[in-house]
């Protein structure tokens, strides 16, 4: 073989491409990025307070106010209602992945971004970021800081946001309706993914065909590509594999971040301990949290 320093870049630069490709089902490149170092991070969470409500009619002037009484001064003063810092901490994780490639192989055709070899790299990192960004959303705590004094503790999961279907087996689109109302109690109103294991969005849509092929739907939404089912009631739907069988989760973009510590690199190597085979080994320190329980939502379908 060849100086390997000539082959390097190429494996850099075709591993950086297929970790970006837009079709990987990555969880975690759907997430607010945040890149802080640390051995453990907080990443920042708002929680608006209640505004204050007066009737018009009762608020006092608030010029020309001449009765020196402190009462009088402090109701005229615009009210202070801010907002409530909840920060979510989260320590990194280290996504390897490695391959050899033996002597006798064409290393340059190996590396080649269409070849097995990398797509089976690529295929290995793309489990684990779902499974990170799973773990963040499915925790049942997270740890929190609980005032402005530094306190921590390990937050659950709120009742309210624990959700079953009504129909065992399967996910009704009234059961979208009623998580969305969820969320809009809580006035989370951004873009909104429903996460679900492959059997459960087969179950979905076999069990939900009237709604699936009916006019107002396909008006809505057009045409099934190969019998995908995208969105429903407002929801982008997600297959992924590594969410439980019986369980889903629904979420808002702004709820879950992911932070980087470290960019991704890739290496590669002839290992004389492996019979002078090329090793091309790829790494990158990230991790996710849940920053907003509101924003989330855990399912579990109903079992018979």
């Amino acid at each position: 073989m060849a100086d390997p320093q000539i082959y390097r870049q190429a494996f850099s630069d075709n591993v950086a491409e297929l970790i970006g490709l837009p079709t990987a089902p990555v969880l975690m490149k759907m997430f607010a990025q945040e890149t802080k170092q640390g051995d453990s991070v907080r990443i920042d969470g708002l929680k608006a307070n209640d505004a204050v409500v007066t009737d018009t009619q009762s608020l006092p002037a608030r010029r020309d106010v001449t009765t020196p009484d402190f009462a009088e001064w402090h109701s005229i003063q615009t009210p202070y209602t801010g907002s409530t810092k909840q920060g979510s901490y989260v320590s990194s994780k280290t996504i390897e992945a490695a391959d050899n490639i033996p002597k006798k192989d064409d290393v340059l055709r190996a590396i080649d971004i269409k070849s097995p070899t990398m797509m089976s790299l690529a295929s290995a990192i793309y489990k684990q970021e779902d499974l990170l960004a799973i773990n963040a959303a499915l925790a049942p705590t997270v740890l929190r800081e609980l005032n402005e004094a530094g306190d921590k503790a390990a937050v659950a999961m709120p009742a309210s946001q624990e959700f079953t279907t009504a129909n065992i087996g399967y996910i009704s689109p009234d059961d979208l309706a009623n998580i969305d109302a969820t969320f809009r109690d809580e006035y989370v109103n951004d873009e909104k993914y429903l996460c679900v294991n492959p059997l459960t969005a087969a179950a979905m849509k076999n069990n939900n065909r009237d709604y699936f092929q009916n006019s107002d739907f396909i008006g809505r939404m057009g045409a099934l590509t190969d019998g995908v089912i995208e969105k429903a009631e407002g929801f982008t739907i997600l297959v992924v594999p590594q969410v439980p069988v019986g369980q889903f989760f629904a979420f808002c973009q702004r709820a879950i971040t992911c932070n980087t510590w470290t960019a991704r690199t890739s290496e590669l190597d002839i290992l004389p301990t492996q019979r002078f085979a090329t090793q091309l080994y790829t790494s990158q320190d990230v991790n996710a949290v849940r920053n907003d329980d509101f924003g989330v939502v855990h399912g579990t379908i109903k079992a018979a």
